[in-house]
């Protein structure tokens, strides 16, 4: 990573892994702060090496405020410097309802995001619930909205999502509240859809069949 970039983020860089000039890769052992974040930012916008960026993990980024993430989401995905970026993970990053709102203004109109969570990431309800209805526009293929408190009438929600897709493989909701209708109802869409392999961390293929002996 060139020299300016590692000034920034300074040991945290040495996790940082740039496959093929088409993944990056920020793990749970970075602790990113808002000021490390603005390298990222500088990375991903400015560094010729990431022109070609097609999935970008910052999950477990704790340290960085909803503040800073509503600016470094703004800049990574709403000024056209990730125009081809296939999977975006947030999961356990406090982006916040303004930072969620940011990914839903890139996703609305992105052409190439298919595979995003944002689990955990204390972006409430109705943004998530907003990022659904954008979903079915979308080919999705790994949807994560766990710990989104989406209750029973947005497991509804996700439900019908569910039933009407033939792209989505992959479906996290856990921890969301969702009880009761809203829950039998998803249950059923998502028993009831063969594209879905994985549903909260259920491998539904093997139950399915029958071949599903441990949770």
């Amino acid at each position: 990573v060139n020299s300016k970039y590692e000034e920034i983020l300074g040991e945290e860089v040495s996790f940082a892994k740039l496959v093929l000039q088409e993944e990056l890769i920020f793990d749970f052992c970075c602790e990113l702060d808002d000021g490390k974040m603005a390298g990222v930012v500088a990375l991903v916008t400015h560094s010729k090496r990431v022109v070609q960026l097609r999935s970008l993990s910052l999950e477990g980024s704790k340290l960085v405020t909803a503040e800073a993430w509503e600016k470094a989401l703004t800049e990574m995905l709403t000024k056209g410097s990730l125009t081809i970026l296939s999977d975006l993970n947030l999961g356990g990053c406090g982006i916040g309802i303004k930072g969620g709102a940011v990914i839903a203004e890139a996703l609305r109109v992105s052409s190439s995001l298919t595979s995003l969570d944002v689990s955990h990431t204390r972006i409430g309800k109705k943004v998530a619930l907003e990022l659904v209805s954008i979903f079915k526009e979308k080919q999705m293929t790994s949807v994560g909205l766990g710990g989104c408190d989406l209750g029973p009438d947005g497991g509804k929600v996700v439900a019908e999502y569910v039933s009407v897709s033939s792209s989505l493989t992959y479906l996290d909701v856990c921890e969301s509240s969702i009880t009761d209708d809203g829950a039998q109802q998803l249950a059923a869409a998502v028993l009831g859809n063969q594209t879905v392999e994985i549903f909260c961390y259920i491998p539904l293929k093997e139950l399915r069949v029958g071949n599903l002996t441990t949770l």
